[in-house]
């Protein structure tokens, strides 16, 4: 006795994809900066989806963006560990580090030999220099 017979279901699936091969769904709309992307919902030229929050970012990716690897950061950014964004050189009084690297922010040599960074009034460094 035969309680399952494969032909049975092979044959309106089969019929099923046919059909659904044979008569195409329309493409939807390319998304826009911010908008929910995925395979059948393509990202607009100039952005790609991001693979984790099914979302369309600028390509490459510009400040404040989500980044990893195959999804890079404009020129002058960099992707920030931790947060995996895209960031600008740090200014003064911006933490940095290896991921953010500081920008055009001077270095002065104190009479002690330290370094102080990022202080241009004169007011921080005479305290600086009296302590």
């Amino acid at each position: 006795m035969v309680l399952f017979n494969p032909r049975a279901v092979m044959l309106p699936l089969l019929s099923f994809l046919i059909i659904a091969l044979w008569f195409p769904q329309p493409l939807q709309a390319e998304q826009g900066y911010g908008q929910n992307c995925s395979v059948f919902k393509p990202c607009a030229e100039g952005l790609s989806c991001d693979p984790f929050t099914f979302k369309c970012y600028h390509k490459p990716r510009l400040e404040g963006e989500p980044c990893m690897a195959g999804f890079g950061c404009a020129e002058g950014l960099t992707c920030e560990a931790g947060s995996q964004k895209c960031r600008a050189p740090g200014k003064v009084g911006d933490p940095c580090h290896l991921t953010r690297p500081c920008g055009d922010v001077p270095i002065i040599i104190l009479p002690d030999g330290r370094l102080v960074r990022g202080y241009k009034d004169t007011a921080t460094l005479i305290n600086l220099i009296g302590n």
